[in-house]
């Protein structure tokens, strides 16, 4: 069996849209609503993205009996709508896909006697009846292409499903069923199936795994992978993962279990990350206490090894993880809560899984987050269903809202350089991007500013900690605070003016310098440390993996000499 390596936790209290998260020396807002959008007639529980630049929503009916796809064009507006029903009988569609040459599939399950014309083929043994798979392409418009039924005479719902590059669909299910589509002769009773269909709707293979769990909260997943071949994602136990890899004609080649740190209600999102790796999203429960519920992504490599795992462990609420998107050099995930009254944004940085951030939005109650997807300009659009609200702004009146945010990343970056003068007067220069719109100044404990460049008198020479927080035209705001050298240090350039420093993330800026200096970097006990070579426009020492403490930097140029203080907390 394999296990974890390695384990990043994370321990967090959380509040509300202003949450403020340390990180790098940083504290920050991550994302804001940029757009709320109240979509009426169907509880929405998926979107795709379509090749025309269109968002496909698909929704349900509050009754259930029937499925809506709700098309919106790219500046926002509603271009139109179709409705999906078998009959007189109720399906389920459960996901929608963008299909790369335009259109989509709906993809759910449904149980139908008749002649309904969307639901022929239905597995019917003449004596009971139970659901097959379903499966339609439409058009752009909403228009149906083909439709088909998959399964037999038992029972089949759908757990996940993919998009392969010959255009089919890789289907991950559960079947009770030994005839018809499964070609499993004794699959007992709700086991994990998976089934290849072509671009046409024709099965192709299927296969199904050697463990096998009944009930929903242990779906099946899986996907195709970029070199080639499928793996699949099957719960042995709720502390045992099995991968499986199948070849291209879904023949298995290995199958290798891997324990988890955690029982695990099953992985409900994966993705492949570069070209040999894969990411897992599902909830952890029982973590770390019973009843207990806590957002797991795994990060397995395509050999089925498990190369690290983050738990979100926040002990404010029991939070379920819903769906995730990579963004840049981030992985982005979406969670709810149990109490319902709050959904989240948690980043990773990529690849270790560092924990970055976490923002928690508050409504007084968030009933359902299903999906989410990336946008333009570092945008997120999460899908949710959402009534009268602390954070968010819709007001329409009704029984229950629909619909889905926008957030718009914050992509603020405080920073300032300094001016330091005998008289321990400093003239702070604002240099911080983003478009913030107000600033906030802390001078240690002594005084607050508002300006963009303030200049503050300090009471005498020493060391002092400066933050300074941004605002942008959506509250996002971002901090960063630096220790600064305020009077005399020895040190003066070519031309008279004053050399002082500054520290970002463990860098070391010496400012004001003119000319090439020498450094010798220096213990409070006087160990050298590091050695190097300063330019006006290489003027950062590395101090990473120094401990706190107080540091001693000598600098030697031909008209640059003196000692510096430094102090790292």
């Amino acid at each position: 069996m394999q296990r974890f390596m390695m384990k990043r936790t994370v321990l967090l209290s959380v509040v509300t849209l202003a949450l403020a998260t340390q990180s790098l020396s940083q504290n920050f807002t991550r994302f804001a609503p940029s757009i709320e959008r109240n979509i009426a007639g169907a509880n929405l529980i998926d979107l795709a993205k379509g090749a025309d630049g269109k968002t496909a929503f698909l929704g349900q009916g509050a009754d259930g009996t029937y499925g809506h796809v709700i098309f919106q064009a790219p500046n926002g507006s509603l271009t139109g709508s179709g409705t999906y029903k078998c009959g007189t009988e109720t399906p389920l569609i459960q996901r929608i896909l963008a299909h790369p040459d335009g259109g989509y599939y709906l993809l759910g399950a449904h149980q139908h006697t008749g002649s309904g014309p969307l639901c022929q083929g239905f597995h019917f043994d003449g004596s009971a009846s139970a659901p097959d798979l379903w499966v339609l392409r439409i058009d752009d418009t909403g228009q149906v292409i083909w439709t088909k039924s998959i399964g037999g005479t038992k029972a089949e719902g759908l757990d996940n499903a993919w998009i392969c590059q010959d255009k089919g669909l890789f289907i991950l299910a559960h079947s009770a069923s030994g005839d018809g589509d499964n070609s499993n002769p004794n699959p007992g009773t709700g086991n994990s199936w998976a089934v290849k269909l072509n671009a046409d709707g024709q099965v192709q293979w299927d296969f199904t795994p050697q463990y096998s769990l009944a009930g929903a909260s242990y779906p099946l997943n899986g996907l195709e992978l970029p070199g080639g071949g499928f793996e699949v994602f099957n719960m042995v136990n709720a502390q045992q993962l099995q991968i499986v890899r199948l070849n291209a004609g879904g023949a298995q080649q290995w199958a290798k279990t891997v324990d988890l740190p955690y029982n695990i209600q099953g992985f409900t999102r994966a993705q492949p990350f570069g070209n040999n790796r894969v990411i897992l999203g599902g909830t952890a429960e029982n973590a770390p206490a019973p009843f207990y519920r806590a957002p797991v992504i795994l990060l397995t490599d395509t050999d089925g090894n498990l190369l690290d795992y983050s738990t979100n462990l926040d002990l404010g609420a029991q939070h379920y993880f819903r769906d995730m998107a990579i963004i840049g050099n981030e992985l982005v995930y979406a969670g709810s809560y149990y109490d319902f009254n709050r959904l989240s944004i948690t980043t990773l940085a990529l690849p270790g899984l560092t924990f970055n951030s976490q923002q928690a939005f508050a409504s007084s109650s968030v009933p359902f987050v299903s999906r989410m997807s990336p946008l333009s300009n570092d945008r997120l659009m999460v899908l949710t269903n959402i009534e009268p609200d602390q954070d968010f702004q819709w007001t329409q009146s009704g029984p229950s809202y629909k619909g889905y945010l926008e957030l718009e990343s914050c992509n603020l970056s405080p920073g300032f350089t300094y001016a330091n003068s005998p008289d321990n007067t400093v003239q702070f220069t604002n240099q911080s991007g983003g478009n913030p719109i107000d600033y906030t100044w802390h001078f240690a404990n002594l005084g607050i500013s508002h300006q963009a460049n303030p200049q503050y008198a300090f009471p005498g020479p020493g060391t002092y900690r400066v933050c300074l927080q941004t605002i942008n035209a959506l509250l996002c705001s971002a901090e960063i605070c630096e220790d600064i050298n305020v009077g005399p240090n020895g040190i003066t350039g070519p031309g008279g003016e004053a050399v002082s420093w500054r520290m970002q993330y463990r860098q070391l800026f010496v400012l004001g310098l003119r000319e090439t200096a020498r450094f010798r970097l220096f213990s409070i006990n006087g160990q050298q440390l590091r050695t190097g070579q300063l330019t006006p426009d290489a003027n950062d020492v590395d101090l990473s993996g120094l401990p706190p403490g107080v540091f001693l930097l000598g600098l030697r140029g031909n008209s640059t000499q003196g000692t510096l203080k430094v102090v790292l907390n």
